[in-house]
């Protein structure tokens, strides 16, 4: 058994005929790739539970579900944290006061199977987090909460579905003072680890009986920082409806940044922006993008499949990740999480594979010190990071339909160059079928200021494992104005590209030993 960090071997082991475990002893802080006789995984380490996240959900909480089949697909795609989506007995009482009952939308529900669900997925390694809304309420309850209430210009409360919800003051004191109360209370009587914290993107102002302004951004950021005070030890995050209003709970003590993505944002261009809009308000916190793909449910199974990999690449290589699967194997389509998709075998297998590549490749992928210097690299004036295509056209520093989308992260690691496969696309909406076909082929990387006997790491998801690439030929850039460098390229011939494909150009590549020499030389004169 092999155990590989970014392409460099760690330690191999043998492994005893009919041996049913392996220990793969301590290893290091970083992410690892594995590999045995033809089968892979992955596995990475630490320093803390939200250091790097891989969320997943969990609808079917009934008298007959069973934890088993969910804990073992959630630990092949490597979960950290499960969101209980609809657990709860009603949105203001959490905890229900018999032990099977049916939540507010009719779907039967066990205690006792919500926490065999969390103690398994404990004993997996994953944290249960219980769904909890931070300003709703059953519409009967309007009369007790009637001084809590957020009223529109016409003084009437606001409500929720038909109706269905009416929407409380999340800055009332009595308001928080009861919902901190409710989480503690399940945190102790339900065993769950933390909670997800709901809300629904509106209002964005609204008004009090006495006729004063809420001004929700504040009010919300304000609810959710209590939050770690109000239940210490639990772990949780908040939902940032459509990116309202992240830059406020930015800087809140929780412990990931979530945002569910709705129109406009639409395109890969406006995923990509809001990852990095919130790595920037909260470095050291994971981004988790909640972007349903509805197309499972309407468009054909290869096509949608591939919509799912291109989204993941492109939240992965933001720095960023998804909440798409759950169960014991099923993708969401929608915000009602109860109905989602089945996937098929073949499907969940390739997620699995894709989640070890994302796993294998986290010590470039989510490090916080990541920054994004992709049009100070490559395009227009700049000769750092070429991608030439077999027709002699260049990848684009921008996601654009029918390109090649070229992006260039620096890292502690290195220089990572993502190449992300738009060249059969006509379009760039994020929640729309994709064209399949062959992978590109006689691409060719070019790259200055690289010592002669360069190499680089290259992986990606479908064709694994990670594999070195030497440089072959050089070409020259001459220095034709004030803002282009007379420099040597090399080129590196590429095999064929994946939907996303990853290229690790570490630092000790970038040091040419003829120029150590000469500057070691004037040093000494």
């Amino acid at each position: 058994m092999s155990v590989t960090r970014l392409g460099v071997a760690v330690r191999s082991m043998p492994v005893a005929r009919r041996a049913r475990r392996v220990s793969l002893g301590a290893l290091d802080k970083g992410g690892y790739a594995v590999e045995f006789a033809g089968a892979r995984t992955a596995v990475d380490v630490t320093s803390h539970e939200f250091e790097r996240i891989r969320y997943a959900f969990v609808a079917s909480l009934g008298p007959d579900a069973r934890a088993e089949p969910v804990v073992d697909f959630l630990r092949r795609i490597h979960a950290t944290h499960v969101q209980f989506y609809d657990w709860a007995y009603r949105h203001d009482d959490l905890v229900s006061p018999t032990e099977e009952y049916v939540d507010p939308l009719g779907l039967e529900r066990s205690l006792s199977v919500v926490r065999r669900h969390a103690q398994s997925l404990r004993s997996a390694g994953m944290s249960s987090m219980g769904y909890a809304a931070v300003y709703a309420i059953p519409a009967t309850e309007e009369d007790r909460w009637a001084h809590a209430l957020m009223l529109n210009h016409d003084g009437m409360p606001y409500r929720l579905g038909e109706g269905f919800l009416s929407l409380t003051d999340p800055s009332d004191e009595s308001w928080k003072s009861h919902f901190y109360g409710q989480l503690r209370h399940a945190k102790a009587e339900v065993d769950l680890d933390g909670f997800h914290l709901d809300a629904y993107g509106w209002p964005k102002f609204a008004l009090r009986q006495d006729g004063s302004v809420i001004d929700l951004a504040s009010a919300l950021a304000g609810i959710v920082d209590g939050v770690a005070d109000a239940v210490p030890h639990a772990v949780y995050m908040f939902n940032n409806v459509n990116d309202f209003p992240t830059e406020a709970t930015a800087t809140s003590r929780q412990h990931a940044t979530y945002i569910e993505v709705w129109s406009p944002h639409d395109s890969y261009g406006d995923l990509a922006m809001l990852i990095d809009r919130a790595r920037r308000g909260a470095p050291r916190r994971p981004v988790v993008l909640a972007a349903y793909l509805s197309t499972f449910d309407t468009g054909e199974p290869e096509e949608s499949l591939e919509s799912a990999r291109l989204l993941m690449a492109v939240a992965g290589s933001s720095g960023g990740s998804t909440l798409l699967l759950g169960e014991d194997g099923h993708l969401l389509t929608g915000p009602y999480y109860a109905n989602n998709h089945e996937l098929s075998d073949q499907h969940r297998e390739e997620f699995v594979r894709w989640y070890d590549f994302i796993v294998s490749m986290s010590d470039v992928l989510y490090d916080p010190q990541a920054v994004e210097v992709t049009e100070q690299f490559a395009g227009g004036i700049n000769h750092d990071v070429i991608v030439v295509l077999a027709d002699g056209s260049r990848a684009s520093t921008k996601p654009q339909a029918g390109d090649l989308w070229l992006r260039v992260v620096r890292t502690g690691e290195g220089l990572v160059v993502h190449l992300i496969d738009l060249t059969r696309q006509h379009e760039t909406d994020w929640d729309a079928p994709k064209l399949v076909g062959d992978a590109v082929v006689g691409a060719r990387l070019i790259l200055t200021g690289l010592r002669a006997d360069a190499t680089v790491v290259m992986s990606s998801p479908n064709f694994p494992p990670m594999s070195i690439v030497s440089a072959g030929e050089s070409v020259s850039f001459e220095q034709s104005d004030a803002l282009s460098a007379a420099e040597d390229g090399m080129v590196f011939e590429l095999p064929p590209l994946d939907s996303w494909t990853v290229i690790l150009i570490p630092w000790d590549r970038w040091v040419r030993t003829d120029l150590n020499a000469k500057m070691q030389s004037v040093a000494i004169r």
